[in-house]
């Protein structure tokens, strides 16, 4: 899974469809599956390809990633300061990415 743990389904938009549990967007609270992922350390997300999005979300274990979501239909801006933390590769979906499933 990826180190910030948690799984995402794209419609349009990346969506987070669940959290991997025991991850640290789960450990941390911040996080929560219906939220659409804006931007990742200030890079707007809605030209990303699964690939680049995973490769803005990964990297050292201890080390932060700030992701921008939008909360529900209210679109609810959101800021949320995740540590990443060491997960195991666990296959998701079509196009995984150390769990993590995206798809256009």
């Amino acid at each position: 899974n990826f180190p910030c743990g948690f799984a995402g389904v794209l419609a349009f938009d990346f969506v987070i469809d669940s959290l991997a549990p025991g991850g640290a967007a789960d450990l941390s609270g911040q996080v929560h599956p219906g939220d659409t992922l804006v931007a990742v350390d200030g890079q707007y997300v809605d030209d990303m390809s699964g690939d680049d999005l995973a490769n803005a979300i990964l990297g050292p274990i201890g080390s932060k990633v700030v992701l921008n979501l939008e909360r529900g239909s209210s679109h609810i801006a959101e800021r949320a300061v995740i540590i990443r933390s060491a997960m195991s590769l666990l296959p998701h979906g079509p196009s995984s990415t150390r769990g993590a499933a995206f798809s256009r």
